[in-house]
């Protein structure tokens, strides 16, 4: 009988080696040969787990967006004195500086939706898949708000949307053009969350 095998770590070694690897070559660049080597592992054992490089890259994107969603649940849980707005804030913030701080790993993002336009891949249903979890910690945060009487009457899914939207245009505009204005940004961030407000009052 051979050695335990632990897969859950070995799963985990393979992505975060997999995450560096596509920052620093880009989407195109990276093979599971190259993936293998970094990992120590054979190629014939990285194909147990993964049969090629955009089902790598999926699982990056998905375990990414599940941490990060899974966060927000996690903060939202231990702060529950927050206003609604103040945790809407929190999170969206958080999550711009997140960006932020993995650019080149945006870079490979587009990279990896621009191949699979090429391949005739549906961009918009796969995007939306890897960010199940942060949609619906935004919508629960805005009905929240709604609830508590703090934010409008609205329809809490589409104004969702239009938060994703401003997130989603600014990780493109960071990763595209390479240029970003995090004030300028925040304070659009600021200015939304005002206007939801049911009887905003100036700070």
């Amino acid at each position: 009988m051979g050695p335990h095998v632990d897969h859950k770590q070995r799963i985990d070694l393979i992505l975060q080696n997999a995450q560096e690897l596509f920052s620093e070559l880009g989407y195109q660049q990276v093979t599971l040969k190259l993936l293998a080597k970094r990992c120590h592992l054979s190629r014939t054992v990285l194909y147990r787990y993964y049969k090629s490089k955009r089902n790598v890259f999926e699982a990056v994107l998905f375990h990414i967006a599940d941490f990060i969603g899974k966060e927000f649940m996690q903060y939202v849980q231990e702060h529950p004195h927050l206003l609604a707005s103040e945790k809407l804030r929190a999170i969206l913030f958080h999550l711009t500086q997140y960006m932020e701080e993995n650019t080149a790993f945006l870079d490979a993002v587009v990279e990896y939706l621009i191949d699979q336009q090429r391949l005739g891949e549906s961009v918009t249903q796969r995007v939306m898949r890897h960010t199940v979890l942060l949609r619906l910690a935004l919508v629960r945060l805005i009905r929240d708000g709604v609830m508590q009487g703090e934010f409008q009457a609205v329809h809490c899914t589409q104004i969702a949307g239009v938060f994703y939207d401003m997130l989603l245009g600014a990780a493109m505009q960071m990763a595209v053009t390479e240029t970003h204005y995090p004030d300028e940004f925040r304070e659009r961030l600021d200015m939304a969350i005002y206007a939801l407000k049911k009887c905003p009052t100036l700070p």
